[in-house]
């Protein structure tokens, strides 16, 4: 996210392009629920269970929800975090899959945001906008 983020504030993609892109990602992404499956953490039934409880509840989490149901533990569900996470597609992937850069210009964008990550130690807008933004 804050490569697109970092894209957009340089004026390389829109705020729509950051949006689809991200969207586009969530939908790559494996749900929490199926890699719990996977890892032999809760059964189809447990799912259901889950997923029961979870439609009743505004905003509770897949994650927190077994949980609290005792299914897992908080670091079992780190660990389909961080699975989840791996295999989410790289932003700068998706930028190329839907044509909003090209392989080379998404490397060379992701160089750059790599350096000014390393130059500065944290993420931050780009002096010209961080002084128009304050």
């Amino acid at each position: 996210m804050r490569f697109g983020i970092y894209l957009y504030h340089q004026g390389v993609i829109t705020a729509e392009q950051l949006i689809s892109a991200v969207e586009e990602q969530q939908r790559h992404t494996p749900p929490v629920g199926q890699l719990a499956i996977e890892a032999g953490l809760v059964s189809v039934h447990d799912l259901f269970d889950i997923v029961k409880a979870q439609s009743g509840l505004k905003r509770d989490r897949f994650g927190d929800i077994a949980i609290e149901m005792g299914l897992i533990s908080r670091s079992e569900l780190a660990e389909v975090l961080m699975t989840q996470s791996d295999l989410r597609p790289p932003l700068r992937e998706v930028f190329v899959e839907l044509g909003v850069l090209t392989a080379e210009a998404a490397e060379l964008y992701f160089e750059r945001f790599q350096r000014h990550m390393d130059d500065t130690g944290v993420f931050k807008l780009p002096h010209s906008l961080a002084r128009a933004t304050t």
